[in-house]
Formats: C-alpha cells, sequence, structure tokens
C-alpha cells in the first residue's frame, strides 16, 4: 500500500486506526478500526454520506466502539492488517479507479468499508445504507470533482461548510 496515492486526510485515518489498535492492545488493525478513525476525524465527507441515507453517525460510532472492545487483544508482537481492513483498501483503491481519481480519499475508504463484506460492512448496512445510495450521495458531495490532490475533501461541498 502506498500512501502517497492517498490523501492527507486518509492517510490521517490510517495513522489514526493503527493507533487506535494500539490503544486497544490489539494486533490487527481491522476495518472497525478504520471506520472508528473516519468517524473520530472526519466531521464533514461521511457523517454526510451516513445522513444521505437517514444513517446515524453517532449510532454508528457506538456500535463501532462496542465491536471494538470485542476484538481480541494481545501483548506485543508487531502490528499488520487485517483481511477484512486489507480487503476495504483493496476495495476503496478500486473505486478510485473507477472514478477516475489520482487519490484515494475519504468518500473511496468509507465506499471500500461497505464493500468489505465483512462485520464493519453489516454495520453499515444495518444502519439502513446501500450500495446505490450511497453512490448517489457520493456524486451529490462531489458534484462533478475529482481528488486529483492530496486535500481534495477539503473542496467538497465547499458552499453549505462555509456559506450560510
Amino acid at each position: 500500500m502506498n500512501l502517497n496515492n492517498f490523501t492527507i486526510k486518509s492517510q490521517e485515518v490510517i495513522a489514526n486506526a493503527q493507533m487506535i489498535a494500539m490503544n486497544s492492545q490489539q494486533q490487527q488493525i481491522d476495518s472497525l478500526h478504520i471506520l472508528k478513525s473516519i468517524l473520530d476525524i472526519d466531521r464533514n465527507v461521511v457523517p454526510f454520506l451516513i445522513k444521505k441515507q437517514e444513517g446515524d453517525p453517532k449510532i454508528i460510532a457506538q456500535i463501532v466502539e462496542n465491536q471494538i472492545k470485542t476484538l481480541p487483544t494481545v501483548q506485543g508482537g508487531e502490528i499488520y492488517l487485517s483481511g477484512g481492513a486489507q480487503s476495504a483498501i483493496q476495495k476503496a483503491l478500486l473505486f478510485c479507479n473507477e472514478l477516475g481519481d489520482e487519490f484515494v480519499s475519504l468518500e473511496h475508504l468509507f465506499f471500500g468499508l461497505f464493500m468489505a463484506n465483512d462485520g464493519t460492512s453489516k454495520i453499515l448496512k444495518d444502519a439502513g445504507m446501500t450500495e446505490k445510495g450511497l453512490r448517489i450521495a457520493i456524486q451529490e458531495l462531489r458534484k462533478g470533482s475529482k481528488a486529483n490532490s492530496s486535500g481534495s475533501e477539503d473542496t467538497y461541498n465547499a458552499l453549505n461548510k462555509y456559506a450560510r
């Protein structure tokens, strides 16, 4: 995984997911850690996508927090990506290519988590999210813009963030 192909926010999410796993004494960085990291760091992109599908980011965050507590813990050892996290990142990379973007941004990561078919994906689906709804919400968020810089997320939905 080449983090140079990820936006600054996406790199921050991956690094924070690692810290969450380490602080929880968990050897694997799971897709749950990545979703928790996104929900902790991002205040614009992913909450917009969740709310567009009638979901509640706070409820999802609480479920994720509870699920992380059930993951196995270990002392020592080298930290690594779980199969679910690898799958989510791979699907995010594929989605990035599908959209013709140069950088993997938060919406790509979130879409990858949704499509990974693991416990994290199930949490999102149980919250009422669908692939079609997520694709529509991403189009609405981006309004035709591309993730062609390392700070792409800052340009999404700018009018709603900064205007009254």
